[in-house]
C-alpha cells in the first residue's frame, strides 16, 4: 500500500464515522474515532523498515506518518473529538469529523516509491 492508498481508505473509515454520527452510541463511535486507520498503518510499515535499516527506534508510530510529518498529525483533531463524543455535543462531532475529512483530502502525499521528507 503506499500513501495515497492509505489516504484513501483513511477517507473511507472517516465518511463511514460521519454516517455513524447520531446513529451509533457513543462507545462504538469512540471505537471507531480512536481506531488506527490506514495511514497509521502505513506509518507502521515505514518504522518497521526504519528499524530493519539500522535506524532509530522509536515508540512513537506518528513520527513516520506524513500526515505527522508533513501536516502536524492527527492527535489534537482527534483529542477534540473524542471529547465531544465524550460529552455527547452532536453537532461539534459532526463538525470534528467534517473537518478531518477535509484535512485528509488537502494532503498531498508522494506517489509510490517516492518518499517526502521524514
Amino acid at each position: 500500500m503506499d500513501w495515497n492508498e492509505a489516504k484513501a481508505q483513511c477517507l473511507v473509515k472517516w465518511e463511514r464515522i460521519s454516517d455513524q454520527v447520531g446513529r451509533a452510541n457513543s462507545a462504538q463511535l469512540l471505537r471507531e474515532v480512536t481506531e488506527p486507520c490506514a495511514l497509521c498503518h502505513k506509518a507502521d510499515d515505514r518504522q518497521a523498515a526504519a528499524q530493519d535499516a539500522g535506524g532509530p527506534r522509536a515508540k512513537l508510530k506518528c513520527l513516520f506518518c506524513l500526515a505527522y510529518t508533513d501536516y502536524g498529525g492527527c492527535l489534537d483533531r482527534i483529542d477534540d473529538l473524542t471529547s465531544a463524543v465524550v460529552s455527547e455535543e452532536w453537532d461539534t462531532v459532526r463538525d470534528r469529523v467534517e473537518d478531518m475529512i477535509a484535512w485528509i483530502n488537502k494532503m498531498e502525499l508522494p506517489a509510490e516509491g517516492a518518499e517526502a521528507r521524514t
